[in-house]
Formats: C-alpha cells, structure tokens, sequence
C-alpha cells in the first residue's frame, strides 16, 4: 500500500504494476499467479491516507523471494515509486492463510 499523492503520480504507478503484469518473467515464463493494484476510496477514512493499494500472489516462497531480489520488472517498480516521492515507505504485508469464505469464483 502506497501513500503516493497526487493523480498524475498515482497512474504512473498504476501504470508500472500494468508493465509488471505483462513483463514478469521467472526461467523465461511469468511466475506472479495473482497481481491486482488499484485506487482506494478517497472518502473512506479507513486508508489512512493510503491512496494505491496492490495484491500479489504466489505459487511458492521462492516465487516471492524471487519477486523481491531479483526480478527486473520489480526492481524497475521500485525505482519508481521512489522518484515519485511517496509520504512513506509502502507498507508490505506477507501473510498465509485459507479462506474461510470464498464466492468470488461463485
């Protein structure tokens, strides 16, 4: 999650996770199972201010790892957001777990 102001900046990134989706690449095949980035509700206050909001998801840990140490579509991502001057770091969760309720394939 990204507290990244200003429109113009805002689809920039947007735009980078849209090249990162085509450009992803692991032993010469895309690896990212799940990529999904967005804008949240500006008048929600439960974004605290956070104005970007990605999802990534992996087959494996060693997807993940690869995702943030080597691949380049990622890497160019990075470089990114930091001339865009976010507020803050992004904040980054990893977390595992199973759905207890699931009907979005419904």
């Amino acid at each position: 999650m990204f507290k990244l102001h200003g429109a113009d900046k805002q689809k920039q990134l947007l735009a980078a996770y849209e090249k990162l989706a085509k450009d992803n690449n692991k032993d010469g095949k895309p690896y990212i199972a799940y990529l999904c980035a967005g804008l949240s509700n500006p008048e929600d206050p439960r974004n605290k201010g956070y104005t970007v909001i990605s999802q990534t998801k992996f087959r494996s840990i060693d997807d993940m790892k690869f995702y943030d140490e080597a691949c380049t579509a990622h890497q160019e991502l990075k470089a990114l957001v930091k001339g865009l001057g976010p507020e803050e770091p992004p904040l980054t969760v990893y977390f595992d777990g199973t759905p207890l309720v699931d009907q979005t394939q419904a």
